[in-house]
């Protein structure tokens, strides 16, 4: 089967002679109010934290890249029994 040159078939030149007939509107057209965002108190309540979490000087730094690495390689180890205990301690003040 031939295939006839692209310049030859009418309905492609007939597609790229299309103009569109919707035109935009201008952006101060559209725009009808401001965007506006609402924080939930939750989420205050979470950046107080964070904020105090943050203010806080009694995090040991030492401490915690120990156990940081002791998680990474996998050899940190809590005992069985001190975790039985704090399990207990939880369920009881609900």
């Amino acid at each position: 089967m031939p295939i006839d040159p692209i310049q030859n078939q009418t309905p492609v030149q007939q597609v790229s002679n299309v103009k569109p007939k919707i035109e935009a509107k201008p952006a101060a057209e559209t725009v009808s109010k401001a965007d506006t965002v609402e924080i939930s108190e939750r989420a205050r309540e979470l950046a107080r934290a964070q904020q105090a979490v943050e203010a806080a000087s009694d995090v040991r730094a030492d401490k915690v890249a120990e156990l940081k690495l002791q998680i990474e390689d996998g050899t940190y180890n809590v005992p069985a029994e001190a975790l039985a205990d704090k399990l207990l301690d939880v369920n009881s003040d609900q």
